[in-house]
């Protein structure tokens, strides 16, 4: 599978020589189970493997709103239940899997143009 993804995104294998192939493994996963969730509820699930590549990078693999702590989840701003979904506006990393500690990290704004830095303008 590993070939076929190379194949397909040459640019994201070019960018992310560094990284290992169980990390992108991982994060495909992560991916994956997010989109087929979005999609279970009939909300937006447009997110794929290579944009959220360039969205870790962006963020140095940190937590998106403190910039400290590294990174641990994939997180929805305007979370599934209120209508947000699985798209490249909507996701970023964040560093707990206990979302009830969005307290501890300072939340910042995340301004869309970052997104355009990182995967180019919609």
């Amino acid at each position: 599978m590993g070939d076929a993804l190379e194949a397909c995104y040459p640019d994201l294998y070019e960018q992310h020589e560094h990284e290992s192939e169980p990390k992108r493994k991982r994060e495909s996963k992560k991916v994956q189970y997010h989109v087929n969730r979005a999609k279970r509820v009939g909300l937006p699930a447009t997110l794929t493997l290579p944009e959220w590549m360039e969205t870790l990078s962006y963020f140095e693999w940190k937590c998106s709103y403190c910039r400290k702590a590294p990174y641990a989840v994939l997180e929805h701003v305007e979370p599934m239940i209120a209508g947000g979904g699985t798209t490249v506006f909507n996701c970023v990393p964040f560093y707990t899997t206990n979302n009830t500690s969005w307290k501890f990290c300072q939340l910042r704004s995340i301004p869309c143009s970052i997104f355009h830095l990182a995967i180019g303008s919609p």
